[in-house]
């Protein structure tokens, strides 16, 4: 195997191990972070939503309930597939959209009950979608991981480029030098100004290669 090949291997497992890393680690652990985030604040709402129009379930004021809840649905219909509110044995006081298919992994179903004297007496239903969340997600985690393989394929093609200066050029040189010792001309002292190890390498078979020149 060639240096270059050598020095170009690691790189690649390593561009390689940070794509997958990203991909199956990174990627998820930010999605679910994300979904969290929205069912939390879509469950906040919910909470607002069953202050506001307690006293008027409990009181059975059937139109203050659905003028709150019809507000509330023209508000989040974007993003909600359902709202309803279900009594006791799942009978609904109100309704509005479809119940979410959960086959698809983008909706959650959040419930804020209502209690009279500690039994729960009904209770407000909201099908969330969080696909739209999900997807802007995805475009923001794609961008971060597109600037970080970029800067690390960056980074990799200047170091490919100092070692091809300064490491592979030099052997090359010394190389030819050792190989062609009578030839005056290939010089390796260009290679030996440094105290790398190279240097050094080439400064002993200068020395080694003048002190064979000499006549005994």
């Amino acid at each position: 195997m060639t240096l270059t090949k050598k020095l170009v291997l690691p790189v690649v497992v390593g561009y390689a191990l940070l794509a997958s890393a990203l991909y199956l680690a990174w990627e998820p652990q930010q999605l679910d972070r994300s979904h969290a985030q929205y069912v939390e604040q879509q469950q906040l709402v919910l909470k607002t939503l069953h202050t506001l129009i307690n006293d008027a379930v409990l009181q059975q004021d059937l139109d203050e309930v659905s003028l709150r809840l019809d507000q509330t649905w023209q508000t989040y219909e974007t993003n909600w597939h359902y709202l309803a509110l279900e009594l006791q044995g799942e009978e609904l006081l109100y309704s509005a959209g479809t119940p979410s298919d959960f086959t698809t992994p983008y909706s959650t179903t959040i419930r804020e009950r209502f209690l009279r004297d500690g039994y729960q007496v009904a209770a407000l239903r909201a099908d969330v979608d969080w696909s739209i969340m999900a997807n802007n997600s995805r475009q923001s985690m794609l961008h971060a991981e597109m600037l970080l393989l970029f800067v690390f394929m960056a980074v990799v093609v200047v170091l490919l480029v100092v070692t091809e200066t300064f490491v592979k050029l030099p052997l090359l040189r010394l190389q030819r030098a050792m190989e062609h010792p009578e030839e005056k001309d290939l010089d390796a002292s260009s290679s030996s100004g440094g105290g790398d190890e190279i240097s050094r390498v080439t400064r002993a078979f200068a020395k080694s290669r003048k002190g064979s020149s000499k006549p005994d």
